[in-house]
């Protein structure tokens, strides 16, 4: 095998996927891969595997359809299963690569899951096998594969967090994901590298935006909103340095978190969800674009309380709910249940405000009708989801509690029950 072609294939791929071609670079690291095969640089051969089922993961979020992005994350699953086959088959102890392989396989698989125990299970699985890596990267003094190991375990577990059955299980989760962060934090500062600081910096940011749910003394919070925000500050200043759409997507959502729930700013909380929309719309990934279409719409739905012309209220409303029906489109295809929770619940919050404004009474009862369309689809999708059930239950119960206008209570009630 000729090193220069392995080098122009690589360099190829790379190219890729800064333009976030990932289904492009896939090819040239198969290619790679082979060609590293053909020279038994079995080692090299399994690193590009691993390199081939990232891409795919990455290229099964810009999917069009939940057909395709199941299709490509089993592209993912097959590439890091060959790359614990090529490990498995060499003289040298690989067992920590393979462990992450494994790892990652968990991962992807706990994406495809509808069924919340069966995707916590692959999950517990993912994590239990990353923190064992993280023990034994510290006992070797790897201090970038500590860091990196910690960006991948809060980044990563985004999910998780939302799959865990109870509160205090939830609040040890919070406790270990910010103190991996921070870690993260302390030696990427230490090594200058500036990708994975940025990520330590952003994704420790949306964490501590939960910090009003796990603590009651007011000066803590204080606190923790402060990291909240100079932490998504410092997560922009370095990922637009460097120039990473998906990266500056991520950090303006952390951004949205300390604008909206630290802050109380709607307007700043709409600019940031645009401009996290914007970054994520060039990475075309459901993911980010989902939660910039939720974001933004959510908080742009929020803006009709500073306005008093009542056409112009209707008017943000219905820009706010067209870009969470967006958001929700975009989280069908990812199965990702956290986000059309919330695209569900502040759709009818968007509804029930049209209702409150509206002078007409069959236009009222028409939109009351297509709140409970949408809290309907709301029960179906997240009937298995306990937490996501519970939380929609509180929050339309509240709103419909709130309309100025009678409504059915008792279809209500049937309905909830």
């Amino acid at each position: 095998m000729n090193d220069n072609a392995l080098e122009l294939l690589l360099n190829k791929a790379k190219k890729q996927e800064e333009k976030y071609e990932w289904l492009q670079a896939t090819k040239l690291y198969n290619e790679a891969a082979d060609l590293a095969l053909k020279k038994r640089a079995k080692f090299k051969a399994a690193e590009l595997q691993e390199k081939k089922g990232f891409c795919f993961y990455r290229a099964a979020f810009q999917a069009q359809t939940n057909i395709e992005f199941q299709r490509l994350l089993k592209k993912s699953i097959q590439a890091y299963q060959k790359e614990v086959e090529i490990l498995e088959g060499k003289e040298v102890d690989n067992q920590t690569n393979i462990k992450h392989a494994n790892a990652l396989i968990a991962c992807m698989r706990s994406w495809l899951e509808t069924n919340p125990t069966k995707k916590k299970k692959m999950l517990e699985e993912w994590w239990s096998i990353e923190k064992q890596l993280l023990s034994i990267f510290e006992r070797d003094t790897d201090l970038y594969s500590v860091g990196k190991t910690c960006n991948d375990l809060v980044e990563l577990s985004h999910d998780m967090f939302f799959v865990v059955s109870d509160y205090t299980e939830r609040e040890k989760m919070f406790k270990e994901a910010t103190g991996f962060a921070e870690k993260a934090i302390q030696i990427f500062s230490e090594l200058d590298e500036e990708y994975e600081l940025a990520r330590a910096y952003c994704f420790a940011s949306w964490y501590y935006g939960f910090s009003g749910t796990f603590f009651e003394d007011q000066d803590k919070i204080m606190q923790l909103a402060k990291k909240c925000h100079d932490y998504a500050d410092k997560a922009l200043e370095i990922s637009q340095k460097i120039g990473d759409a998906w990266l500056i997507s991520r950090s303006y959502h952390s951004a949205w978190s300390a604008a909206t729930f630290f802050n109380m700013d709607p307007l700043a909380a709409a600019e940031i969800g645009q401009n996290m929309l914007k970054y994520g719309s060039i990475t075309k990934d459901n993911f980010v674009m989902g939660f910039g279409n939720c974001l933004a719409g959510t908080s742009t739905t929020g803006l009709f309380i500073r306005l008093e012309d009542p056409d112009r209220q209707r008017e943000v409303l219905k820009k706010g709910v067209k870009m969470i029906r967006k958001a929700l489109r975009n989280f069908q295809i990812i199965n990702q249940i956290a986000g059309s929770s919330m695209c569900y619940m502040y759709q009818c919050l968007a509804f029930a405000t049209l209702a409150q404004i509206e002078i007409d009474l069959e236009s009222k009862q028409t939109i009351f009708e297509n709140t409970t369309k949408i809290a309907e689809e709301a029960i179906d999708v997240l009937k298995n989801w306990q937490f996501f059930l519970t939380e929609a239950f509180q929050f339309l119960t509240a709103i419909t509690g709130k309309n100025t206008v009678q409504m059915n209570l008792k279809n209500w009630e049937l309905l909830w029950n």
